[in-house]
């Protein structure tokens, strides 16, 4: 009998990294599995996203003297311009405020002395974040039995690094890798399962589909349109590897090997996506 594969897309490693309520889910289910597979993209995608992110509050807490100072710059980050990083940072606030509505004045004074309240929580949510950015990090390849890459995807990521009481996460995306990616080539090579998924996009009414989406099907569009022309370049080198980042949950969809289950915490996209291809979108 063929080993029972599932693969970790990117909202089930951050998920599994930063949410201890559900960590535990993920667990069960990953229990379930003989192999759990996941992808060079996925770390990439962390990397220019969520891990980001995470640097940007800790830096901001430590460059701050106060609790207030750090909630004021928040409160200035646009929900439209910083929509994903501000969702990212608000959610970790939550988590770190439930990480700590126990600790008493006593539980502060044994831990850091005789100190105010604000300083406690700019002491200790610097502490948390120092952990969530290497947790983050480290999770990927502790979760996973093998990290796929077929397309050459950022080869020399490394971790955020430490240096002076900041984190440093250069470079951050793949446009700063000294390689250059072979995303044209493994969009040909899988031109087939693609030109199915956006079919299956297309036959979803517009009115019904977020922008998300929407930048989904024009980016997939674009790039087969282009895919005949050897002339025609796509990489992380070129201004339209953005076309790449809009197509993710399609692209992570397709390098899942047939037989493998795809676990995430977005089956709005996931589903229709797997359907389009004979891959199953396994929630948590």
């Amino acid at each position: 009998m063929p080993d029972k594969i599932i693969f970790l897309e990117t909202t089930a490693v951050v998920d599994y990294s930063l949410k201890p309520e559900t960590k535990e889910r993920i667990k069960n289910i990953c229990r379930q599995y003989d192999k759990k597979i996941t992808a060079q993209y996925v770390k990439m995608e962390i990397k220019r996203g969520v891990l980001q992110y995470l640097v940007y509050l800790h830096n901001l807490i430590a460059s701050k003297d106060s609790w207030a100072e750090v909630t004021r710059a928040i409160s200035k980050l646009s929900s439209t311009l910083h929509k994903n990083r501000l969702s990212t940072i608000l959610e970790t606030l939550a988590n770190f405020s439930d990480e700590i509505k126990n600790v008493t004045p006593k539980d502060i004074i044994n831990e850091y002395g005789d100190i105010p309240i604000d300083e406690y929580r700019r002491r200790k949510s610097k502490s948390y974040l120092r952990l969530a950015i290497k947790l983050v990090w480290t999770n990927i390849d502790k979760m996973a039995d093998e990290i796929l890459n077929p397309m050459n995807c950022f080869p020399d990521m490394r971790e955020a690094y430490e240096r002076e009481g900041l984190f440093f996460n250069d470079p951050r995306d793949c446009a700063k890798s000294k390689f250059e990616c072979k995303i044209k080539q493994f969009f040909r090579e899988h031109r087939i399962e693609f030109q199915k998924i956006l079919n299956q996009l297309e036959l979803m009414p517009a009115g019904n589909l977020d922008e998300e989406t929407l930048r989904r099907r024009r980016s997939l569009k674009g790039i087969l349109r282009l895919l005949p022309y050897g002339g025609r370049k796509f990489s992380n080198k070129e201004p339209n590897r953005k076309d790449c980042w809009y197509c993710g949950d399609a692209i992570l969809a397709v390098v899942a090997p047939d037989s493998a289950d795809i676990l995430n915490n977005n089956q709005k996209h996931y589903q229709p996506i797997c359907a389009a291809i004979n891959k199953r979108s396994i929630p948590y």
